[in-house]
C-alpha cells in the first residue's frame, strides 16, 4: 500500500511538472506573441511618425511618390524583437465607396485592362462591385466577395490591389454640366497609382466640339480638316491611347504641379496633338471656366480645354470625364506591419502582422469665386463673374489674377467706356452720350445657359454666337460730340479667342469660334467681321452740299475697323485676319460701295488669350476748312503701324460728326457681325494721336504693375494642431519675366514671415503650431510682375494642410 500511495505520488509530480512545462512553454509562447505585437504595432508609430514629421513627411513635403521611404518600407530592431512596416496612399487606388457617378465607368474600364492581363474576370465585374454596395458603404475590401453575387475569390484576388474603402474625397469639385452643383470625388495620385489604375481614369474621356486647334468645328483655313481632331472638333482617349500614356507617365513621374504634368503629356507620342488638352480638363479639379479663352499663360499651364460643358451649348465642352489626379494621398494611408520576436538563439519564437488605415492629416482649400471673395483683394481682380457690377461670385469656379488697368480720361476725352462695373460709358462729353438700348450686349451671369452675361472682370466677351454687339449713341441737342469730323483717336484693347489659323468661314456649325459670315454684297470671302465701326451724322453746318445729307460725293458715311481674309501674292498662303478699315460712301473707291487699307497679316500669329491695342487716328490737313478733303488715317496694332498696302489711298473725311459707334457688327446686310473676341477700355478723343503717343499707352500695358498685388484670406478654424505645407496652382506667363506668387500664414496669433522662401506651388512647409484664436489665414503676393504686361499670373486653388492626432480608422490582426 505505501507502494501504491508512492507511486500515485509520483505520477502526480510527474503529471504536474508535466503540466506546468506545457503551461509554462504557452506562457512563453504568449509572452512571444505579445511581444510580437508591440513590435507590429512599434513598425506602425514609426510609420505613423514618419509619415507625419519626417523627412517627407507631411510637415515638409506636399508631394507623394513611389520613390519615398514610406512606400519602400522601412524595419527596425527593439530588443530581442525586429519589426517590418510597408504602406500605400490611399490615393494610388479606386476607391469603391465613392458617390462619384463616374464610378461604374472607371471600375469598368478598370475591368477591361485587368481581363487583358488575364485575370479571371468578366465584363460587368465593376460594375457589380457599385450596384450591390451596401447603403453605409464596404467595411473592408474583402467583402466584395462576400456581397457581390457570384464573386468568387479569385474575383476578389484580382481586385484587391487596385481599390480601397477608404480615401479622401475632395470636396470643392465639381459637376461639368450647368449649373455645376457640387460632387465631391476622390481623386487618384498620379505619382502612386498602378497602369491599371491610371488606365482606369483615363479611358474614353472625351471633350466635343473642344479642339483647340480648330474651335472646335473640326475645319482649319476655311475648307481644310483639322488634322489633330480627325476634322470632327472632338477629342477622345481611346483605351489603346490610355495605354501607351498610362506607360509614359510611369516612365516620367513624378509630378508635382499641372503645369509639369501638361507640359509633360504634350510630349507623349500615344496620344493626339492636343488630346493633353482633353487630358489636363479631367485631370485638374479646377474647372478652369473661361468665356471666350483662357488668359495665353494660363492655356500654356493646363490647357485650353476647362471641366465643363458650354452653358449655352450642351453639345461642347467636357461631356465625358472620370475623376481627377491628385499628387498626394490627401492624409489617407494604409498601413502594414509585421512584427517578429526572437528566442534566446536569435531564431523567430512568434510573429504578428497588423493592419491599419490611418489619417495623417487634414486639409483646407480655397478654389471658387465666392471663397476668394471673402477676403481682401487688393490690385488683383476675381474671376470668372463680374462682381463688380453686382452678379454673385461664382461657386464653382474661380481665379485670381492681376487687375487691369483703367484708363483715365483727359481734356481730348469724348467717350471712355472702362467696363468695369457695367456696359454705360464711364464719362462722356455730354449727357446725352448712351449705350444703345438696342445692344445685345448685357449684364448677368456668364454661366446663365439662357443669355450668358457678356460682361467679364476684364471686358466685354463678344460673342459671335448670340450676334453680340455693344453700340454707344448720342441724341441730336443741336451738335454731336462723340467724335468729332475733323481729327480723333479711337482705342481699345482686344483679347483674341482663337489663334490666327481659325476662322472656318465655310462652316455653319456654330462651334467655330473666330468668324464666319453671312455673304458680301461684293461677292467677296464671307470670313469677315467688325472690330467696330463709326456712324457720322451727315450734319455739316455750312456745307454747299446742305447741312444735313447723308451721302455726300467723297465723304465717308461708315468707317469701320475689322478683320478680314484675303489672298495676296506676297504670302504663300491664305492670311487669316488681315486688319484693315473699310470707308463707305458715294464715290469712294471707285465702286460708291468701299475703300479698303489693309495693314497685312498683323492678325495671323496672335495667340489665344492675348491682349492686343489697336488704335485708329484721322486728322484732316486743315480742319479750318469746310471743303478739306486732305488728311491723314492711320492704324496702330500694338503701338505700330505695321506695313501695309492699300487699296484707295485717298482720304475721305467724315460726313459730319459722329453719332454712334458699335463694336461688333456691321450695319450693312450685316455681313461683319460674326467675330468672337473680348474688348476693354474703349475711348474716343478729340485728338489725333500721334506714334509716340499711341506706343507709350501700349507700352503702359493691359496690367496693375505699380508694386506688389496681394490677396488676404478669410480665417478658418484649424483647431489646435501642427501646420504641414501651403500648396498652390499658379500659372506664371513667361513673358512675366521675374514673376512670383510668395505666400505668407497666420497661425492664429499672427504673420509667421519669411514669404519670401515660400515661394514653392509643389508645397512650402509652414512646420508651426497653431496658437491664440486656432483661425488660420494665408496672404497671396503677387511680386516681381514688371511693367508693359499684356498677360496676367493666374492663381487657381491653395491647400493648406493641418495635423492634429494620428486618426486610425480601421485595425485589425491579419
Amino acid at each position: 500500500m505505501v507502494v501504491g500511495v508512492l507511486g500515485m505520488l509520483a505520477l502526480i509530480g510527474v503529471s504536474f511538472a508535466s503540466t506546468a512545462q506545457a503551461v509554462y512553454k504557452e506562457a512563453k509562447n504568449y509572452a512571444y506573441s505579445v511581444k510580437a505585437r508591440y513590435l507590429a504595432e512599434a513598425g506602425i508609430a514609426r510609420a505613423v511618425a514618419e509619415l507625419r514629421c519626417g523627412a517627407e513627411g507631411a510637415v515638409s513635403d506636399a508631394v507623394d511618390t513611389q520613390a519615398e521611404g514610406w512606400y519602400a518600407g522601412c524595419s527596425g530592431a527593439l530588443g530581442s524583437g525586429v519589426y517590418a512596416v510597408s504602406g500605400i496612399d490611399c490615393a494610388s487606388r479606386i476607391y469603391i465607396n465613392d458617390t462619384n457617378p463616374n464610378l461604374s465607368a472607371i471600375l469598368g474600364n478598370l475591368t477591361a485592362s485587368l481581363i487583358a492581363m488575364g485575370e479571371p474576370l468578366a465584363a460587368g465585374d465593376g460594375a457589380a462591385i457599385v450596384s450591390n454596395r451596401p447603403a453605409g458603404g464596404y467595411a473592408t475590401e474583402e467583402e466584395i466577395e462576400a456581397i457581390v453575387p457570384g464573386f468568387t475569390h479569385a474575383k476578389y484576388e484580382a481586385f484587391k490591389n487596385y481599390i480601397t474603402v477608404r480615401a479622401f474625397r475632395d470636396g470643392a469639385v465639381y459637376s461639368n454640366a450647368p449649373p455645376f452643383p457640387p460632387e465631391p470625388r476622390a481623386p487618384v495620385n498620379v505619382n502612386t497609382a498602378s497602369k491599371p489604375v491610371l488606365k482606369a481614369v483615363l479611358t474614353d474621356i472625351e471633350a466635343k466640339h473642344a479642339c483647340p486647334r480648330c474651335g472646335g468645328d473640326g475645319t482649319i483655313f476655311a475648307s481644310s480638316g483639322c488634322p489633330d481632331c480627325g476634322s470632327t472638333g472632338n477629342l477622345k482617349i481611346t483605351a489603346a491611347e490610355a495605354d501607351g500614356l498610362a506607360d509614359y507617365i510611369i516612365a516620367n513621374r513624378p509630378y508635382s504641379t499641372w503645369s509639369q504634368l501638361y507640359n509633360s503629356i504634350r510630349g507623349c507620342g500615344s496620344i493626339g496633338n492636343n488630346d493633353a488638352d482633353l487630358v489636363m480638363a479631367n485631370a485638374n479639379p479646377n474647372a478652369g471656366f473661361a468665356p471666350g479663352a483662357r488668359d495665353h499663360g494660363w492655356a500654356l499651364g493646363t490647357g485650353q480645354i476647362g471641366k465643363y460643358i458650354d452653358p449655352a451649348d450642351a453639345g461642347r465642352g467636357l461631356t465625358a470625364y472620370t475623376t481627377e489626379f491628385c499628387f498626394n494621398s490627401g492624409g489617407y494611408y494604409e498601413i502594414t506591419s509585421a512584427g517578429t520576436a526572437n528566442n534566446p538563439a536569435g531564431a523567430a519564437a512568434a510573429t504578428k502582422r497588423l493592419k491599419c488605415a490611418v489619417k495623417i492629416f487634414d486639409t483646407w482649400r480655397q478654389t471658387t469665386q465666392s471663397e476668394f471673395e471673402t477676403g481682401a483683394i487688393s490690385n488683383l481682380q476675381s474671376y470668372p463673374e463680374p462682381v463688380a457690377a453686382g452678379i454673385a461670385p461664382a461657386v464653382f469656379d474661380g481665379q485670381l489674377k492681376l487687375m487691369t488697368k483703367e484708363e483715365s480720361s483727359t481734356a481730348d476725352t469724348l467717350l471712355r467706356a472702362s467696363f468695369n462695373n457695367g456696359l454705360d460709358p464711364d464719362s462722356a462729353a455730354n449727357a446725352n452720350i448712351i449705350r444703345n438700348p438696342a445692344s445685345t450686349c448685357a449684364v448677368g451671369s456668364v454661366t446663365d445657359a439662357a443669355d450668358p452675361g457678356s460682361l467679364l472682370p476684364d471686358g466685354v466677351f463678344v460673342n459671335k454666337r448670340f450676334n453680340d454687339y455693344i453700340s454707344f449713341m448720342e441724341n441730336w441737342t443741336g451738335a454731336y460730340n462723340m467724335a468729332k469730323a475733323d481729327a480723333g483717336t479711337l482705342s481699345l484693347w482686344v483679347k483674341v479667342v482663337t489663334g490666327g489659323e481659325v476662322y472656318s468661314g465655310m462652316s455653319f456649325s456654330g462651334y467655330e469660334i473666330d468668324t464666319y459670315g453671312n455673304g458680301h454684297t461684293d461677292g467677296g470671302p464671307p470670313w469677315d467681321f467688325s472690330l467696330f465701326e463709326i456712324h457720322p451724322s451727315g450734319f455739316i453746318p455750312g456745307s454747299p452740299f446742305g447741312d444735313w445729307n447723308w451721302w455726300r460725293p467723297g465723304y465717308a458715311n461708315r468707317t469701320e475697323v475689322w478683320f478680314y481674309e484675303q489672298w495676296d501674292a506676297a504670302l504663300p498662303e491664305r492670311p487669316i485676319g488681315f486688319i484693315g478699315f473699310q470707308e463707305v460712301g458715294s464715290g469712294i473707291g471707285g465702286s460708291n460701295v468701299s475703300q479698303i487699307m489693309s495693314t497685312g497679316r498683323a492678325r495671323k500669329n496672335w495667340a489665344p488669350g492675348t491682349w492686343h491695342r489697336v488704335v485708329f487716328t484721322y486728322e484732316l490737313s486743315n480742319p479750318a476748312d469746310p471743303l478739306c478733303m486732305t488728311g491723314t488715317k492711320k492704324l496702330y496694332i500694338d503701338g505700330v503701324e505695321p506695313p501695309h498696302y492699300a487699296y484707295d489711298t485717298i482720304y475721305h473725311r467724315l460726313n459730319g460728326d459722329v453719332r454712334d459707334i458699335t463694336i461688333g457688327t456691321s450695319d450693312v446686310n450685316n455681313s461683319h457681325s460674326d467675330g468672337t473676341y473680348i474688348i476693354d477700355e474703349f475711348r474716343s478723343e478729340h485728338a489725333c494721336a500721334t506714334a509716340a503717343q499711341v506706343m507709350a499707352d501700349f507700352a503702359s500695358g493691359r496690367y496693375y504693375d505699380n508694386g506688389d498685388a496681394e490677396f488676404t484670406s478669410s480665417p478658418y478654424g484649424a483647431g489646435t494642431a501642427r501646420l504641414g505645407t501651403i500648396s498652390w496652382s499658379e500659372y506664371m506667363p513667361a513673358s512675366v519675366a521675374g514673376g512670383d506668387i510668395q505666400f505668407d500664414v497666420d497661425n492664429g496669433s499672427g504673420w509667421l514671415g519669411g514669404y519670401a522662401a515660400r515661394n514653392d506651388p509643389a508645397g512650402s512647409p509652414v512646420n508651426a503650431m497653431t496658437a491664440g484664436s486656432n483661425l488660420i489665414r494665408y496672404k497671396a503676393y503677387f511680386v516681381n510682375s514688371g511693367t508693359g504686361l499684356t498677360d496676367t499670373p493666374v492663381l487657381d486653388d491653395v491647400t493648406v494642410t493641418y495635423l492634429k492626432r494620428a486618426e486610425i480608422l480601421y485595425y485589425r490582426e491579419e
